[in-house]
């Protein structure tokens, strides 16, 4: 039988000595179950769309863990092809320094500039709806885990994080009564 996991930074480990829940289920389940993962750091869904909907194809797995949404809802102070520019600012010492006021004034220029993010609710919706409707087509039952707050620290540093994972959230507990969240 075969699980898919479908995931971005969440589900990787966030220290040398910690396991990852695929790897925990793994352990317990032994023989029972062959965990297929798609789990990159820093990918949208729109990212993992394509691999999501290859590996449902090629393995028609028994069940799908959905775990995404951070990278895709977080407040940003620049937009994708802004970073892509900053990234080939020189010399780098400027390229540094413009990183660095960005970073100290982080939930300022989030505030001033408005909600940018890298996958607009919208898309967000397309791009699990694409997934959902395949596993569905495999005969896949989804679990869709919901998108996790985020501290209160945190959420002084990205202004209307919370409020925007609530509305992603909203739109993930769309999906038919098929997947579990």
């Amino acid at each position: 039988m075969d699980l898919l996991i479908i995931g971005n930074s969440v589900s990787l480990k966030s220290s040398d000595d910690a396991s990852t829940y695929p790897k925990i289920l793994g352990r317990r389940l032994g023989d029972e179950i062959n965990i297929i993962e798609i789990i990159r750091a820093g990918d949208t869904v729109c990212d993992l769309e394509t691999d999501a909907i290859i590996s449902l194809d090629k393995y028609s797995p028994r069940f799908m863990i959905l775990q995404i949404g951070h990278v895709d809802c977080a407040p940003r102070p620049l937009k994708r092809w802004e970073r892509d520019v900053l990234s080939k600012v020189r010399p780098n010492w400027l390229r540094n320094q413009i990183i660095h006021f960005i970073h100290n004034y982080r939930p300022e220029l989030i505030r001033l500039r408005g909600l940018i993010q890298f996958t607009p609710l919208l898309l967000f919706e397309q791009s699990v709806r694409l997934i959902v409707n395949r596993a569905n087509l495999e005969n896949t039952f989804i679990f869709i885990l919901p998108i996790t707050r985020v501290a209160a620290q945190q959420e002084r540093r990205e202004p209307w994080y919370n409020r925007e994972i609530e509305r992603y959230n909203s739109a993930l507990r769309t999906f038919s009564s098929r997947q579990v969240m």
